[in-house]
């Protein structure tokens, strides 16, 4: 028998078998957003906050008590889902947003991990464009919830493709992005990635890694158009998220990269997060 798996539906602990849905309830499922826990710390909760409040206006809700100020109260519930489940070194927890008598309710599912902190992945990734569908630009782009529908797709026909994960294009045949990760390219010791303008999803936790990224000596410049000869010629390339950190990329078609820089940047993710723990003792 496995471990149990303990899902925290709005302040009471279910095994996660146990887990019932009632059809008007599955109706009413908002949004979802995944967060990322490294021992018994969120480093990018703030961010993580902002867009679940923002969402809450997108979806013309007013924002509920336990989303104001820092959240404590569901921050508290986030904390008590990760010891419940017995998860000290890393977690996603995935928190689902539903109306329910016409209150926005929420349920945490978490999600093991085995590393206690932003595993550099030392076999690179192999990347590809998908040729078939293209996301269009519009004001929810910069979203998962304006993207999600394509990345499905994308999934889905992955398998038909000799690579590991498969880049966004928009109609104007820009690179954007990988599904849920924002895609960075390294040349002459600047890094570049798709523009806002370009309609290319933003994760909550882009703008701290260009922080991080311009403390190594390395700025960033947002480009409205990135061909495949540009990624071709580029010197690394790497995602970055909140949920996975950095990972290299060893291989767009038929070009290699090496992982100096990404390596490097990595590090100082982790020493980053180190930071975090320490101020919070």
């Amino acid at each position: 028998m496995g471990t149990p798996v303990y899902i925290l539906r709005n302040g009471q602990f279910i095994l996660k078998e146990e887990l019932l849905f009632l059809t008007e309830e599955t109706d009413s499922f908002l949004f979802t957003e995944k967060l990322r826990a490294v021992r018994n710390l969120f480093p990018f909760f703030t961010q993580w906050l902002e867009v679940v409040r923002f969402k809450c206006l997108l979806f013309n809700l007013p924002v509920p008590e336990y989303l104001t100020d820092e959240a404590a109260g569901l921050k508290r519930q986030l904390d008590r889902t990760l010891v419940k489940n017995k998860l000290f070194n890393s977690a996603i927890l995935q928190v689902r947003f539903y109306l329910a008598n016409g209150q926005l309710q929420w349920i945490i599912f978490p999600e093991r991990l085995p590393e206690n902190d932003f595993q550099f992945n030392t076999t690179g990734l192999h990347i590809d464009v998908f040729p078939l569908v293209t996301k269009s630009i519009s004001p929810l782009s910069n979203l998962d919830i304006g993207s999600d529908p394509l990345w499905k797709i994308m999934l889905m026909h992955k398998p038909d493709y000799e690579c590991d994960l498969l880049a966004v294009t928009n109609p104007d045949d820009s690179i954007l992005e990988i599904p849920g990760s924002n895609l960075y390219f390294l040349k002459n010791n600047q890094i570049y990635t798709a523009s806002v303008e370009s309609g290319a999803y933003i994760d909550p936790a882009r703008q701290i890694f260009f922080e991080l990224f311009e403390k190594q000596n390395f700025p960033v410049r947002e480009l409205d158009h990135i061909s495949i000869n540009i990624l071709r010629d580029a010197d690394e390339l790497f995602l970055a998220d909140s949920l996975f950190g950095i990972r290299w990329i060893i291989g767009f078609q038929e070009k290699r990269y090496f992982n100096k820089t990404s390596r490097l940047l990595s590090s100082s993710l982790n020493n980053w997060v180190s930071s975090l723990a320490n101020a919070n003792q």
